[in-house]
């Protein structure tokens, strides 16, 4: 799979670095192609990487845990939200790779075929 710089360099994830900072850090990348629901991360999952999303539409979601009179829990998956690779430059992972939480806090499922490019 070849990549797109000028695409890449799109991601908020590389404002403000120069051109050969930015081939740097596509030199470390890995580009893969998903298949329409393909899980791409799962939550609970460790998290050392980030997965930008190049083309495909994928879906967010998340446990929602509840509590109810009984105290038993209820694990329900939640649909947080659809994204497509067409409107904007979205990347994921970033939440287990830069803060304490060493976990992915949601599931991206891959909706259509998508290409990504994790680092």
């Amino acid at each position: 799979m070849k990549y797109d710089y000028n695409i890449i360099k799109k991601y908020s994830l590389f404002d403000g670095l120069t051109e050969s900072e930015i081939q740097k850090f596509i030199s470390l990348m890995k580009f893969e192609a998903v298949k329409d629901k393909g899980i791409i991360m799962k939550e609970g999952d460790d998290g050392d990487t980030i997965v930008l999303l190049l083309s495909g539409e994928v879906s967010i979601t998340q446990a929602l845990t509840l509590k109810n009179s009984k105290t038993v829990m209820d694990n329900r998956e939640k649909t947080s939200i659809k994204i497509d690779s067409k409107k904007s430059h979205h990347f994921f992972g970033e939440i287990s790779l830069f803060n304490e939480v060493d976990k992915r806090t949601a599931t991206i499922t891959a909706t259509t075929d998508c290409e990504i490019s994790i680092l």
